[in-house]
């Protein structure tokens, strides 16, 4: 949230895309972006237009261009100095990455009967994941910034990071 400026239509957006990116609901994603519900819908519908969002089995997801938007938005506010928590680690093909190696570690996890990584949810083990392929890839973010993208606690992190490293050997 920005609280020290007036936020732009570029600002709200990639508020609305992070939430919607974790999983929020419509009230959610409302109130974490302030905005009113009529005001929501419109960016939606812009959003959806512009091919950044989809609506998919009553959700919304963002497409590899709302991922890129995200990208453009953090590396502009760092160029100008300016909040750029939105984006810390949003770079779309590790983000990718991630995701991929969440599906194998849960599918070896059941193969091999470990069950180690079952019930936890999807936020908490794609920012393990995403951790583990950013130190692979060399990218420069702390724990502290995957955790304030994901909305989950570092020690939370950290605990299912090791949990899927022992699954992956």
């Amino acid at each position: 949230m920005f609280v020290d400026r007036y936020r732009t239509r570029f600002d709200i957006e990639a508020e609305l895309l992070v939430s919607l990116g974790e999983g929020l609901n419509m009230s959610n994603a409302m109130h974490r972006c302030r905005v009113s519900y009529r005001e929501l819908k419109k960016m939606l519908t812009a959003m959806t237009k512009q091919g950044m969002i989809e609506r998919e089995g009553g959700k919304y997801k963002v497409t590899s261009r709302g991922e890129e938007f995200l990208w453009h938005y953090g590396q502009l506010a760092k160029l100008m100095g300016g909040p750029a928590r939105l984006i810390t680690v949003m770079d779309p093909k590790l983000l990718e990455r991630a995701k991929s190696l969440v599906d194998d570690a849960k599918k070896k996890d059941v193969e091999e009967r470990h069950f180690k990584l079952v019930g936890r949810t999807s936020s908490v083990l794609t920012a393990a994941a995403y951790c583990i392929v950013a130190e692979e890839g060399g990218a420069n973010q702390t724990l502290y910034d995957i955790s304030r993208f994901f909305s989950v606690s570092s020690t939370s992190i950290s605990n299912v990071k090791k949990l899927m490293e022992e699954v992956m050997k």
